[in-house]
């Protein structure tokens, strides 16, 4: 019987089409360093947006990207082959309406391996938290990587 991994050199990896998502360029998305997740999770909180940790299936979220990069997703799937059984893969974030803000390259791996996926749902919708994400002040994107 074939591993994970072995199965993943054999996959051909499905990737939304051109233009999808709500049109945001990858190099404006907004980025949070993990370093700095516990100080945008409780920046959020003091604007009153809390999260729930789910397991969803990755059909249902939608994503807020235009463009994607099949070695991010590449990475992704690399990833989650190296998890130890039992472990738990880093969760996406998204919006209390679906909408992915964080994790899109995780969320194409997780969609195209047929795998539920963690997540940590947002309390208010994708422009509410977009927004408050945005306004984080160590937030960076492609265009502004010195902050």
């Amino acid at each position: 019987m074939k591993s994970f991994k072995e199965h993943l050199s054999e996959l051909k990896v499905w990737m939304p089409p051109k233009g999808s998502g709500l049109g945001i360029s990858r190099i404006n998305m907004p980025q949070v360093k993990a370093d700095d997740y516990p100080d945008y999770v409780k920046y959020l909180k003091d604007m009153r947006i809390v999260f729930k940790a789910k397991t969803v299936d990755p059909n249902i979220l939608l994503p807020i990207q235009r463009e994607f990069n099949i070695q991010g997703v590449e990475r992704s799937l690399n990833k989650m082959a190296a998890l130890v059984p039992g472990a738990k893969d880093k969760s996406i974030i998204i919006s209390k309406d679906n909408y992915i803000v964080d994790g899109h390259h995780r969320w194409i791996a997780y969609k195209n391996v047929g795998k539920k996926i963690n997540v940590m749902q947002a309390n208010v919708d994708m422009k509410k938290l977009l927004d408050a994400t945005n306004k984080y002040p160590k937030v960076y994107n492609k265009n502004n990587q010195n902050k």
